[in-house]
C-alpha cells in the first residue's frame, strides 16, 4: 500500500491516492482500507467516477486473471481487471466476440460493467449489462455476492451502471457471440449534412448490426462520415493496425491543437475518406481506432479536455443539436472530436445505466476553464428540457440536480450502494440522494 499519483482520462488534475494493488482475489482485504474507497482499473473513464482525492483506491491491475471458459454455453468468466484487449486476443482465436464493445479496448471488464459501456450496435442488441450472465461482488462487510438476474437481483441491477460503488466486483460472466473470423465488413458513406446522417441511421437499422457517424462541426453544415458493418462470414484475414502503433509521450504544448489546426485536419479527413460500398477491415481497426495512438489524451496538453456527452429522445434530437451549435458559437469554444450514435429501444439492466431509446452525441472539447463550464451548464439546461441524460463516464463538472434529473431511479440504487464506497464524482453529485 503506498501513496501513488492517479488520473482519469480527461487528464485535467493528477491526485493522490492511497493505493491498494491485491495481488489476486483471495488477498483482497478492507483491513487497510482508510476513509472511503473506489475501484480504479485502467483509468479511461474521461471524468471522476474512477477517482477519489487524498483517499482509498483499488488498483484491480492484477486481478487479471481468466477463470473459466465454456465454448458450449458461450460464456466466459474473468476476473475484474482484465483488459478488453487481451479478452479479445483469447476470444478470436476462438471465433468468439464479446456482445458489446465500447470504442477502445484498453477497459477493464470491471469497469465495463461499472459504467455499463454502449458500443455501436446498441439498436441491435442493447448495452454491455444487457449481456452480463453474472457477477461476483465483494462488499466492505466481507460478504460475497453472488450477483444474476435470478439471484441477489437488486444487487445485481446496482451493480451493472453503478459506477463502483456497491462494491469490489471479483469476477464476471459474460455471454459472448459466435464469429467467423477476425474482420468487419463496412460500408462507409460521406454525409453532407445532419438530416442525411439521420436518414442513413434509419435506413441502416435492419441490415447493419453496427452503426456510427463522425461530424465535422467546424463545416456549415456539418459534414460526416457516416459508418455501418458487419461481422465478415468465410474464411476472410485481415491484419491488425498495431504495427504501426504510436505513442505520445509527453503532454503536447498548447499551441499544437487549435481552431486553425483542428478545422484543417477534419477538413482533410473529410476529403481524403472515400464513399465505399463494401470494405474489409481488422475489428481492432473498426472498433479503437483511436488505440493507434498510445496517451492520445496528451494531445490536449496539461489542461486537459472535456466530453460531454449526452442522450435524448430520437424526436428531440435535432432541435437539441440546433441549440447545442448555437452555445457552441456563442462561448466559441472548439469541438475536436464529435461522433453520433444510435439507441435502441432495448431496455438497459442497470438503475443508473446511461442507454436509453434516442440518439446519443458525444463531443471533445479542449479545457477553457470557467468557460467551458459555463458552456457545459447551457447544454444541460437544453438536454434535460428534452428529457435526454449526461453520461457519469464522460462527466467532470455536472451537478447534483443534473444528475437525478438524468437518473431517477437514484434512490432506489443508494439502498444498495456500499458505504465504504465513494469517488469523487459521487462526492459532487449525491447531496439529499
Amino acid at each position: 500500500m503506498k501513496t501513488s499519483l492517479y488520473t482519469s482520462w480527461g487528464n485535467k488534475k493528477a491526485v493522490p491516492h492511497i493505493a491498494i494493488t491485491p495481488a489476486n482475489v483471495s488477498a483482497v482485504s478492507f483491513s487497510d482500507v482508510q476513509h472511503s474507497t473506489i475501484a480504479y482499473g485502467q483509468g479511461r473513464s474521461y471524468g471522476d467516477v474512477c477517482l477519489n482525492a487524498n483517499g482509498n483506491l483499488f488498483d484491480t491491475q492484477r486481478l487479471d486473471r481468466l477463470v473459466d471458459y465454456d465454448h458450449r454455453k458461450n460464456l466466459i468468466t474473468c476476473q475484474s481487471g482484465v483488459i478488453l484487449r487481451d479478452l479479445l486476443l483469447f476470444l478470436t482465436t476462438k471465433n468468439k466476440f464479446v456482445s458489446v464493445s465500447p470504442g477502445t479496448s484498453q477497459v477493464t471488464v470491471g469497469g465495463m460493467v461499472a459504467n455499463d459501456v454502449h458500443g455501436k450496435n446498441h439498436h441491435k442488441v442493447g448495452s454491455f449489462g444487457n449481456h452480463i450472465h453474472s457477477l461476483t461482488l465483494l462488499r466492505s462487510d466481507g460478504r460475497i455476492l453472488e450477483c444474476s438476474e435470478d439471484e441477489n437481483t437488486e444487487y445485481f441491477k446496482a451493480t451493472i451502471g453503478g459506477l463502483g460503488l456497491t462494491g469490489l466486483i471479483l469476477t464476471v460472466t459474460l455471454r459472448l457471440k459466435n464469429v467467423e473470423n477476425n474482420c468487419i465488413e463496412i460500408k462507409s458513406i460521406k454525409t453532407k449534412d445532419i438530416n442525411q446522417m439521420l436518414e442513413l441511421f434509419e435506413e441502416t437499422d435492419a441490415d447493419y448490426e453496427y452503426t456510427v457517424s463522425w461530424l465535422d462541426m467546424y463545416s456549415r453544415p456539418q459534414k460526416g462520415i457516416f459508418s455501418c458493418g458487419n461481422h465478415a462470414s468465410g474464411e476472410i484475414k485481415c491484419s491488425s493496425s498495431a504495427a504501426w502503433k504510436k505513442t505520445i509521450p509527453i503532454n503536447a504544448p498548447e499551441w499544437l491543437l487549435n481552431r486553425l489546426t483542428n478545422k484543417v485536419f477534419n477538413q482533410l479527413y473529410y476529403y481524403k475518406s472515400n464513399s465505399r460500398a463494401h470494405d474489409v477491415a481488422s475489428y481492432q481497426s473498426f472498433f479503437y481506432p483511436l488505440d493507434k495512438i498510445e496517451y492520445w489524451n496528451r494531445l490536449y496538453g496539461k489542461r486537459g479536455f472535456y466530453q460531454y456527452q449526452f442522450v435524448v429522445p430520437y424526436e428531440e434530437f435535432l432541435s437539441v443539436y440546433t441549440e447545442i451549435l448555437n452555445i457552441i458559437k456563442q462561448y466559441d469554444q472548439p469541438v475536436y472530436l464529435a461522433v453520433l450514435k444510435k439507441f435502441g429501444e432495448i431496455k438497459s439492466m442497470g438503475m443508473l445505466s446511461f442507454p436509453r431509446a434516442g440518439y446519443t452525441l458525444a463531443m471533445d472539447f479542449p479545457s477553457k476553464g470557467e468557460a467551458s463550464l459555463k458552456m457545459f451548464k447551457a447544454f444541460d439546461l437544453v438536454v434535460m428540457n428534452a428529457g435526454g441524460a449526461v453520461y457519469p463516464a464522460k462527466d467532470a463538472r455536472m451537478s447534483h440536480d443534473i444528475f437525478k434529473h438524468s437518473f431517477p431511479r437514484v434512490e432506489e440504487f443508494s439502498m444498495y450502494k456500499d458505504n465504504l464506497f465513494c469517488s469523487d464524482f459521487w462526492r459532487r453529485v449525491e447531496q439529499d440522494v
